[in-house]
């Protein structure tokens, strides 16, 4: 999904510091689904199925961290 895509290399080129820091594994793990499955999240993060990775999804959407 091209859409997809594009948010999450821009995602990518932001906070590549920020994933070798100890976010890959997120990541990875995000990336095991369907881009369909993907994009539901992103557009719906009140999803309880989303909830495990409403911190990068949040970022990925946003493009900064989340302040807490």
């Amino acid at each position: 999904m091209k859409e997809l895509d594009i948010l999450l290399e821009n995602f990518l080129a932001r906070h590549a510091q920020q994933l070798e820091r100890g976010l890959w594994r997120e990541f990875e793990d995000l990336l095991q689904f369907e881009d369909d499955q993907l994009w539901d999240w992103l557009q719906n993060p009140q999803l309880p199925q989303a909830a495990r990775f409403n911190a990068i999804l949040w970022q990925i959407r946003h493009g900064t961290s989340k302040a807490h």
